[in-house]
């Protein structure tokens, strides 16, 4: 298998991650906010352009959503290794439903897990728990279509 087939089955993770399906809490972020659940997941197609980091909307979403999924703290801080464990999950499972060997789901998984740890050291953050969501989401994004490229 090579580079590229590895890297574009991690695109197609990363695609069923970010743009995919709502969880049980982030159901309940929906309904908590008042949000239009259409226009949400409308915002959070990567694939179109970037997150957009000023649409409030979007970001009290995340922020809902990764406090309720532990992955922002009380104090409003992004809990990474919760972040790597539950988009690492998310992103194997992407693979696993692909059927693809072990090697792939491995060599994927590795990558994204080093994609994360990019994005973490960055330090990245924004004017608010949501908006730092986005950008932590965008850079993973594009950590995998620059990997994609090499």
């Amino acid at each position: 298998m090579t580079l590229t087939a590895i890297i574009l089955f991690a695109l197609l993770a990363s695609e069923h991650v970010l743009s995919r399906y709502l969880v049980r809490e982030e159901t309940e972020c929906i309904k908590q906010l008042k949000l239009d659940q259409d226009e949400i997941i409308a915002n959070m197609d990567p694939w179109s352009q970037p997150l957009p980091t000023d649409y409030k909307p979007l970001n009290d979403f995340l922020a809902c959503s990764w406090k309720k999924l532990k992955m922002l703290d009380n104090n409003e801080k992004i809990q990474w290794s919760r972040v790597k464990s539950y988009l690492g999950n998310e992103f194997t499972s992407a693979i696993m439903a692909a059927n693809v060997s072990a090697y792939v789901a491995v060599a994927v998984s590795e990558m994204m897990k080093n994609i994360m740890d990019t994005c973490q050291k960055q330090n990245i953050s924004g004017s608010s728990p949501g908006q730092t969501i986005v950008k932590i989401l965008n850079c993973i994004e594009l950590q995998t279509r620059e990997r994609a490229v090499r």
